[in-house]
């Protein structure tokens, strides 16, 4: 039985070795016969081969082969029909559109030009500074002697259960 390295497989196909790799793992359950491994290289035995080239090759269908189907499929004719009526649809509303566009601008020609009207700097004030008050600090400042106080304190009130 002769073996074959995957090189020489992909030179026999035309592919690259990637593509005969992948075809060997997609097809690996039929294959694991067939298949093996010495060192670094992988072997494929004749039979191997002739399973590869039937995986490879993907039969094709001629036009005589194809025939319409006789009746069609009524969920199709319906989507045709719902197409056709919103492109009906579009239609109208495409019409009403300009339609419309001309009214605005035949009622924009009617409108009177805007006037433009001079600003009173009379009448403008100048805008007077808000004071806003600073609040009064509720907290004074400490020494760091009572700050260590104060620490020692809250830590025996935590550990004792005072405070």
């Amino acid at each position: 039985m002769k073996r074959f390295k995957v090189s020489e497989v992909a030179k026999m196909f035309g592919l690259s070795t990637t593509a005969i790799y992948k075809h060997l793992k997609r097809v690996q359950t039929r294959l694991k016969d067939h298949v093996f491994k010495d060192g670094g290289l992988t072997l494929v035995s004749e039979e191997g081969v002739n399973i590869l080239r039937e995986s490879i090759t993907v039969p094709t269908v001629s036009s005589r082969e194809v025939t319409p189907a006789s009746a069609p499929d009524t969920r199709l004719d319906g989507i045709e029909k719902a197409v056709l009526a919103m492109a009906e649809q579009m239609k109208v509303m495409v019409e009403e559109n300009r339609s419309l566009r001309s009214e605005v601008s035949l009622l924009r020609g009617l409108l009177p030009a805007p006037v433009e009207k001079p600003i009173n700097k009379e009448k403008v004030k100048a805008a007077a500074p808000i004071r806003v008050n600073a609040p009064e600090s509720s907290q004074r400042e400490i020494s760091f002697w009572e700050s260590v106080k104060l620490g020692l304190d809250d830590c025996c009130g935590l550990l004792f259960g005072r405070g």
